[in-house]
């Protein structure tokens, strides 16, 4: 059963919108759940940068995404969505992918229709997309793959390249088949709230970047978006870079970090972050000489 799963469809009821900022790797999601958001969305985008130092251009495999993906589920408590790209293959393969995805203890999964090789949907390179009864059937599969009705099934299109009327068909068309949500990548704000108006659905959107990176909740809710997730695919990716930059750059000019501590959290900050003092009682614990308490 999916636990998380049912947590998010839980939140989904409660709040309406949940943002779920996103993270790429197991020290980021720790961070949003330490800062109190209630669930995290991934970024395919940030996990190719972070895993293997590469562009969003289709280099990221299967096992490589469903090893991060685990790694990040098992340090958090709270529901992550999982950035599954197209779902590495056809029906069965994403049959496949949901299977192990959900296994591995994520509570969703976002799934694209473009064509192999995917590219990242903000970047200005062409992006093909497949026949809307493949993406359909690849779909249907992941419905039928997964164990428990609660694990969420996000379909996204990149069709908003072609047009927003291709969007919004495209959309219908996959929440028919049996999507929970549906999420796009609009190229200006006026085709996002078209979007919202005319599909009428649960939405995933990516605020803080492209021709949404001034776009916040509240604006959703304005334009009739009333369930849904709101994800900031890149904030915590380009914060992170930014801030590593200048610190290291002032470690060359100065040779030392003096004056940056401002910058850093400090040493106890950071175990409080990971978490070390129930790894310390745990391992107390363990040590106890028998017949002074149990183990465990």
């Amino acid at each position: 059963m999916s636990q998380r799963g049912t947590s998010l469809r839980r939140l989904l009821k409660q709040q309406g919108i949940v943002i779920a900022p996103s993270a790429y790797d197991a020290l980021t999601a720790k961070l949003i759940e330490y800062m109190g958001f209630k669930a995290i969305s991934t970024t395919g985008y940030g996990i190719s940068a972070s895993f293997l130092g590469a562009p969003d251009v289709g280099l990221l495999s299967f096992y490589e995404s469903l090893e991060v993906h685990r790694r990040i589920a098992g340090a958090v408590s709270i529901p992550v969505i999982a950035d599954a790209d197209t779902g590495y293959g056809g029906p069965l393969a994403v049959a496949r992918t949901v299977r192990e995805f959900e296994r591995a203890g994520l509570a969703g999964v976002i799934r694209e229709d473009q064509a192999e090789p995917k590219r990242c949907g903000y970047m200005p390179v062409e992006r093909r997309i497949i026949p809307v009864e493949k993406m359909v059937a690849k779909i249907r599969a992941a419905v039928e793959a997964r164990e428990s009705e609660d694990f969420i099934i996000i379909a996204r299109t990149d069709a908003d390249d072609v047009s927003t009327e291709e969007a919004v068909r495209r959309m219908k068309a996959y929440l028919k088949a049996g999507a929970d949500m549906v999420k796009s990548q609009p190229k200006s704000v006026e085709q996002l709230k078209a979007e919202i108006r005319e599909v009428g659905a649960p939405m995933h959107v990516g605020l803080g970047i492209g021709p949404l990176k001034n776009v916040g909740v509240e604006d959703l809710k304005e334009w009739g978006l009333e369930e849904g997730v709101a994800s900031f695919p890149l904030a915590l990716l380009y914060a992170s870079a930014r801030a590593i930059m200048e610190v290291l750059d002032a470690i060359r000019r100065q040779g030392s970090v003096k004056g940056l501590w401002g910058r850093m959290v400090s040493f106890n900050e950071f175990n409080e972050l990971l978490g070390l003092g129930k790894y310390v009682e745990m391992e107390n614990r363990c040590y106890q000489p028998l017949g002074e308490g149990k183990v465990g």
